[in-house]
């Protein structure tokens, strides 16, 4: 009988628990990956004040960590409980926009520097 077991357990951790484990990480991440973004945009909507000190701290945590800020989709979807960085930014970002009605000065200052001009960054913002 004790030999069925081992081959049972064996069986279990070697052939069926690694494809099972994947796809429950999967599932979790996703799931807490979810919950991050809604925790965001719940400090975002708080006051326009929180939703930029957000982004600071989101930036703060780019320079000081030693990961990607922007990891690939596919990495992120595999491995990663929480958002990117970047991805994490962008999405106060957009929340800001719908709540506020106006972008981000960097996102005015990258508009600028890359050569569309006051006017053509004036228009844009008007249209929005």
């Amino acid at each position: 009988a004790e030999p069925a077991i081992h081959c049972g357990v064996f069986a279990f951790d070697h052939i069926a628990g690694p494809p099972l484990e994947g796809i429950f990480n999967f599932i979790g991440n996703t799931i807490a990956r979810h919950h991050e973004y809604q925790a965001d945009a719940y400090s975002a909507k708080i006051s326009k004040a929180y939703a930029t000190n957000l982004q600071s701290s989101l930036a703060n945590l780019a320079v000081g960590s030693n990961e990607d800020p922007d990891t690939p989709f596919f990495w992120e979807m595999l491995h990663n409980s929480h958002p990117s960085v970047a991805k994490r930014w962008a999405a106060v970002e957009e929340v800001k926009r719908q709540v506020y009605g106006n972008t981000s000065v960097l996102i005015q200052d990258a508009a600028l520097r890359r050569g569309q001009g006051l006017a053509a960054a004036g228009n844009r913002l008007r249209k929005q």
